[in-house]
């Protein structure tokens, strides 16, 4: 977990080496082993001082310090320190592209022969060896581009090549096998050792189809490696030229800019609370800014409605933009930034459905649009802004790699046609660009030092650099962080969507769903939701990563202990008759509004003849381990007296309906328990509802249909209960056993 001030301490650092050592600060704090945090202040002093310079040197000084552990670091031989890190070695790009020159010149038979087969884990691996202190992105980057200078472009071969090296056929090793032992079929003799080795054959095959199976899960598992190094922490296209960065520093110092970018499609929720908690703290201890920008790029979806209870929501945590914007207000700056990538020839205009765009990018295909002469993509991209086509008629793709080992880089839309009216750019526009196309370039257009986004958009970050690189503007640093999940509910949009849409729940403010409104509604508190927010933080370990329900309930519980005055009432009224005592009879007794500091002040409350117990605190049989109601029991009113249970009677439908004792006024007997209570005079009839998780499972999430797991019983109403009358007109919630006992 990333705590509060780990953050802080690797912004303080960022603030002032911004423009060289960001990345090395935060690859700092979030990947330094626990056994190593004694040697923080040394490691930063190295990054601050440009001598660890690079991810690579980062992890050849933990492999140092690991083999002197325990050392301070007064006593750490810092020469062999800075020799085992390459502290001062300088690898520059020139001396990276010489030695894959010459080992591609060493290796030049080899290469032309097995092509994009190679073994490139070996190839890196001996460039590694040769080059121990170079940057890893930067090495992997020249390898790829002096591959392609010297292989060029894939071809339709080439992909024949993979698809062969992959796996080699089991039928024609089944017939080596048979060439080989079956050459003396006619003799009978080699016919009987035939068939032993048939045998042995036989054995030889289901291993080698064993094989090949353990052989595709190691193929696959190998593209996943691939798509992970894709989304390591180094991209060498993330970082800014020399003229954009200084143009940017030259406006905007170093200050951290960071932005809350929430979609105007529903309603805020707990998860939204985490993020808006990230981005605003991460800014302001640092005394930076954050915006409130609204990524409303698809009118289909988005309404004022959403965009007005955003805003509510977000002052009412405590926040106050820097500026409120709107990616539409970029329209036409994007636009633009379109045209711009057509007359690249990075983007053309594609005449396929979206079921077929679709279906080619799955299968890494090309579209058959692809290269379109850039004349024709620039008119019909105009003709798509003029409304010269249907809906899914046309789009703007973006012209990357359709065979990326990265599915997000296989030529997305970047634009597509929408007839319909936007709530903010009103009718100005019928083509929209796509979210992944217009986020990053609203973070550069705002200067956004730091996007701080969920790990779901890492597979995205290639293609957000790309975007940026290709348009030449500035580039924010990215960094991805584990979204919020909490059990028995769900957070997904679509999720919240259908509860609300399909009427399971009464309303986006419903109190079972964990929406800003329904968590309001419900009683929670500003204070107790970012306080939450603190104690959870912000960690890398994955989506998966689920926080139990009752954790966000104790920080309610805990907040309104502090606040909530304390009253009593009674959810299914019982009546209790004092039988020792005559009618009329009235006594005045206080209660504390906070129990646990009297100096708050007290409330008063009127004993007499007649009053209210609950109906669950009954039983006809006492038991060892029971603390209420039973037959000849003696049990306590709180703060008022004891009392002695003389008789219990039921109605009709098997229900108790009243209990007569008698008071002890005098008694100097203990009693097990105090029960809460009320006076006829001192009530009101009411409505209580109560509330519990909306979901029966875990983690609903994994279910094939969620809504199998859906708690009928997430809702009780409960008729005529008795509340405190001094409650009328009051704004109160009602958490159980908690506000009222």
């Amino acid at each position: 977990m990333i705590k509060r001030q780990v953050l802080s301490f690797f912004f303080l650092y960022l603030i002032k080496y911004l423009s060289f050592s960001g990345s090395l600060f935060l690859s700092l704090a979030t990947t330094i082993p626990e056994n190593l945090l004694p040697y923080r202040d040394l490691l930063s002093q190295y990054i601050a001082d440009h001598k660890l310079a690079s991810q690579n040197q980062i992890s050849l000084a933990f492999a140092y310090l690991k083999k002197h552990v325990g050392l301070s670091i007064s006593e750490v031989n810092l020469k062999e320190f800075e020799q085992e890190c390459g502290v001062g070695i300088v690898i520059t790009i020139e001396e990276i592209q010489k030695t894959v020159n010459e080992m591609f010149e060493d290796r030049n038979e080899e290469l032309h022969r097995l092509r994009y087969t190679i073994n490139i884990g070996e190839y890196m691996a001996k460039l590694k060896e040769k080059l121990p202190f170079a940057d890893g992105a930067l090495l992997n980057k020249e390898f790829n581009d002096l591959l392609l200078k010297k292989l060029g472009p894939q071809t339709e071969e080439d992909v024949k090549m993979k698809e062969k090296a992959k796996r080699k056929p089991i039928q024609q090793e089944h017939k080596d096998h048979k060439d080989s032992k079956e050459a003396n079929k006619d003799n009978k003799e080699a016919n009987k050792d035939n068939k032993e080795a048939n045998k042995e054959t036989n054995k030889e095959i289901n291993k080698e189809a064993n094989n090949e199976e353990v052989k595709g899960k190691e193929e696959e598992e190998a593209d996943n490696d691939k798509l992970k190094k894709l989304m390591a922490r180094d991209l060498a296209i993330s970082l800014n030229k020399p003229n954009i960065l200084k143009e940017h520093q030259e406006k905007y110092g170093t200050k951290v800019y960071t932005r809350f970018p929430p979609e105007p499609n529903g309603y805020l929720h707990i998860g939204h609370a985490k993020a808006m908690r990230f981005n605003f703290n991460t800014a302001r201890e640092v005394g930076g800014h954050c915006y409130l920008r609204f990524d409303d790029t698809n009118p289909d979806k988005e309404n004022e409605e959403y965009i007005i209870n955003i805003k509510k929501n977000v002052e009412w945590l405590g926040y106050s933009p820097y500026k409120v914007t709107h990616a539409s207000d970029n329209f036409d700056h994007l636009y633009n930034f379109a045209i711009e990538l057509i007359k690249k020839d990075k983007a053309f205009v594609c005449e396929q459905t979206k079921a077929e765009i679709n279906e080619f990018r799955k299968n890494s295909m090309p579209s058959p649009y692809r290269n379109r002469p850039i004349e024709e993509s620039l008119k019909m991209f105009e003709n798509m802004r003029r409304g010269m086509y249907e809906e899914g008629k046309v789009s703007l793709r973006l012209k990357i790699d359709y065979k990326h080992v990265n599915p997000t880089m296989r030529d997305p839309v970047a634009y597509r046609i929408k007839y319909t009216p936007h709530p903010h750019a009103k009718d100005k526009w019928c083509i929209y660009p796509m979210y992944d196309f217009t986020h990053g370039i609203c973070d550069s257009l705002e200067h956004i030092t730091h996007s701080l986004c969920t790990l779901e958009f890492e597979v995205r970050r290639d293609l957000y650099y790309w975007v940026l690189d290709q348009l030449e503007i500035y580039k924010p640093f990215v960094w991805e962080y584990s979204r919020l999940n909490i059990s028995n509910t769900v957070l997904s949009k679509r999720k919240l969507h259908r509860l609300v849409f399909e009427k399971l729940v009464s309303g986006w403010d419903d109190p079972r769903i964990l929406t800003l409104n329904g968590l309001r509604r419900r009683g929670y508190t500003a204070e107790a939701i970012n306080e939450f927010c603190d104690h959870i933080g912000v960690t890398r370990r994955g989506n998966e990563n689920i926080i139990s329900y009752g954790l966000l309930e104790h920080f309610i519980r805990k907040d309104l202990d502090s606040k909530a005055k304390r009253t009593m009432a009674v959810l299914e009224p019982v009546k209790l008759t004092l039988i020792n005592v005559e009618a009329g009879f009235e006594e005045k007794v206080i209660a504390p509004n906070f129990p646990r500091e009297p100096a708050r002040g007290n409330y008063e409350l009127r004993f007499m003849k007649d009053l209210f117990v609950e109906q669950s605190d009954i039983r006809e049989k006492d038991e060892e381990d029971f603390f209420g109601i039973a037959p000849n029991k003696i049990v306590g009113l709180k703060y008022a007296h004891v009392i002695r249970i003389l008789s219990i009677e039921k109605d009709l439908n098997g229900k108790f309906c009243e209990v007569k004792a008698e008071l002890l006024k005098e008694s100097k007997e203990k009693p097990k328990s105090f029960l809460h209570w009320i006076s006829e005079k001192d009530s009101v009839d009411c409505e209580v509802r109560i509330y519990d998780v909306l979901f029966t499972a875990h983690d609903p999430n994994e279910l094939e249909d969620y809504l199998t797991a859906f708690n009928k019983n997430s809702l009780q109403v409960i008729r005529k209960c008795k509340m405190n009358k001094n409650l009328i007109g009051s704004s109160f919630s009602f958490i159980k056993s908690y506000i009222f006992f």
